[in-house]
Parts: structure tokens; C-alpha cells; sequence
């Protein structure tokens, strides 16, 4: 299983919106099994993927199929329960041959980092950190998943640091604007002192360029001499101009996505390509829960960028 955490220290950028629309679309153009897990206390991919009664139903404290309740079980009880238990099936409608779970987000993940803060006080960070990255991992017992996909809230929190220590790729949506890498590569530089500090592997990056227009050309430019790398980007619009979020409408990626088709692929795939699943084109036209798949040209003007770090 191969990891990804969809992460920024700001939020509004489209954190939660880079993390559904992918699950979806590995499923969809890589016919891959994909959890989602929602550690955002907002909950917001939770809503964005399953009927309001059934979030409500999972993010219960203390008893609820939720991602607060799978962690805490894992550190409190110092052993590694069964996911089945706590995930929640066939949350995405865009799977194509593939499939998307969620573990669901709760409303005391807040109160639960804290919990895990305070237990690095006492117990070690290295040893609550281990814990929660082994907790993450184990997430493909008994299920085998292709990808799990951790969307983070703003901030780097106890969960989602142990979460970048197994992490396989670091997912970075950030904004077009004159500010951003300088506050990415502030954090940046914070994951890995963290990471360094703790014995784990600092994760490969690809940061994703969101509300971005023509005129923002310069910021591509400042990206690349900011990381010092010769950065591949894609330049498409279409995410951010529609609603896409709906757990009901649409069960095909033309009915659901319209013009944003192409980018989903194109994002997708660079991220496949980025963890060594390459696209398989049998699948990328195989059949959704409504229909027939028809994978268009889409446009090609330009308002999101996919961009390579590292």
C-alpha cells in the first residue's frame, strides 16, 4: 500500500477538494482500491462523500466507525485492531474498476491529538509517533488497498505527524500567490527536522498549484528556483470551477466532473506515476456505477497546476 498525505499549514486552499477528487480518480484511471482517511476535525470529505446521517452516525466519540476511535484504540490498547471495523465501504461514486472506502472523520479528532500530544510527554515522541505511523499501515490489513490518502486539517497536529512518517508522498496544495512557498518552505523545513528527529524517512513531495490563473505564471517561476528543481506542471482550470462534491449526482466522470475530466486524469496520473502504479488505459475506460466511461479532450486553459518537488 502506498501512502499519501494531502497536507498545508494554511487552510481554504483545497486540501480537502485535491484529497476527494483524487480518491476518486485513482479508482476511476488507475482501477485502484483507495481509503480515505479523514483526519480533519471539519470532517469535510466525509460530507463530500457520504450521506449526512451516515457521517453522523460514524463520527460518534467514543463509539463511532471513525478515524479518532481507530487511533485511539491503537495507541491506548498498544496493539493493532481489525480497520474493518472502523472503515466505512464504497463511499466514492466515481470507481470505476476501482473502489473508494473512508475511514470517517469524528468529532473529537481534535480531543483525540491532543490525547496523543500528551502522550508524547510522557512516553516519548518517538514512541507515539511510531505507534500512530504503524496505526496508518496497518489500515491495509485485511483489506488490501492500493492507496490510502490521509487529508490533513491546517497545522502540523500529532496525527498528521505520524502520518508523514510512513508517508510514501507528500501532497501539497498551495495557492498562486506571492506568499506561498515561502510559507510552505517554512514548513517544509519543519516536517523535516520532525521527521529527522524521529528516525523516519522524509517522504518525496508534489505540490499542486490551486486557484491559479494566466497571469500567475511568475509564481511557477518562484516555485521552481525556490525548490531548486526543474518543475514539470500541468495547467488546467476545471476543478475549481465546478461543485463536485455531491454524494449523490453523478456515477459517471462526465456526469460528475463535465470539463474537469481530463484534469482529474491528468492529476491522477502524475500521482500514479509519482508512486510507480502506472495508469492503466483498460481501466481508464472501463465502466463506472451508472455507465460507460468517456474520457473527453476537456479544456486546456489554465487556473490549477501540478508541480514537482523534489
Amino acid at each position: 500500500m502506498k501512502i499519501i498525505v494531502v497536507f498545508n499549514m494554511r487552510g481554504g486552499i483545497g486540501k480537502t477538494t485535491l484529497a476527494v477528487t483524487l480518491a476518486e480518480g485513482l479508482a476511476q484511471f488507475g482501477g485502484s482500491k483507495v481509503l480515505l482517511a479523514d483526519a480533519d476535525p471539519q470532517r469535510s470529505a466525509s460530507h463530500r462523500l457520504c450521506p449526512l446521517a451516515i457521517v453522523n452516525e460514524c463520527g460518534q466519540p467514543g463509539s463511532g466507525r471513525n478515524i479518532s476511535k481507530y487511533l485511539s484504540d491503537a495507541i491506548v490498547r498498544n496493539s493493532l485492531p481489525d480497520p474493518t471495523n472502523y472503515i466505512t465501504e464504497s463511499c466514492g461514486t466515481i470507481c470505476g474498476r476501482g473502489r473508494v472506502d473512508i475511514l470517517m472523520g469524528a468529532h473529537d479528532t481534535l480531543d483525540a491529538d491532543r490525547h496523543f500530544a500528551g502522550r508524547c510527554m510522557t512516553d516519548g515522541d518517538k514512541s507515539i509517533f511510531s505507534k500512530l505511523g504503524r496505526a496508518f499501515e496497518n489500515l491495509a490489513k485485511n483489506s488490501d488497498y492500493d492507496v490510502l490518502i490521509v487529508d490533513s486539517p491546517p497545522g502540523l497536529s500529532t496525527i498528521v505527524q505520524g502520518a508523514l512518517g510512513v508517508a510514501d508522498l507528500l501532497l501539497v496544495p498551495m495557492a498562486a500567490q506571492s506568499t506561498s512557498e515561502l510559507l510552505y518552505g517554512s514548513t517544509q523545513r519543519q516536517i523535516e527536522k520532525h521527521l529527522l528527529a524521529t528516525g523516519a524517512t522524509v517522504p518525496q513531495s508534489l505540490v499542486v498549484a490551486t486557484m491559479y490563473e494566466a497571469s500567475n505564471g511568475s509564481f511557477l517561476d518562484r516555485v521552481r528556483v525556490y525548490f531548486k528543481s526543474p518543475l514539470k506542471i500541468k495547467k488546467q482550470k476545471s476543478l475549481a470551477e465546478h461543485e463536485l462534491f455531491s454524494a449523490e449526482d453523478g456515477v459517471t466522470v462526465k456526469e460528475k466532473y463535465g470539463t474537469a475530466e481530463r484534469e482529474l486524469k491528468e492529476i491522477s496520473s502524475a500521482v500514479l506515476n509519482r508512486l510507480g502504479l502506472a495508469v492503466d488505459e483498460r481501466k481508464s475506460s472501463g465502466k463506472g456505477k451508472g455507465g460507460k466511461i468517456n474520457v473527453g479532450k476537456g479544456s486546456r486553459s489554465s487556473a490549477s497546476a501540478v508541480a514537482r518537488a523534489h
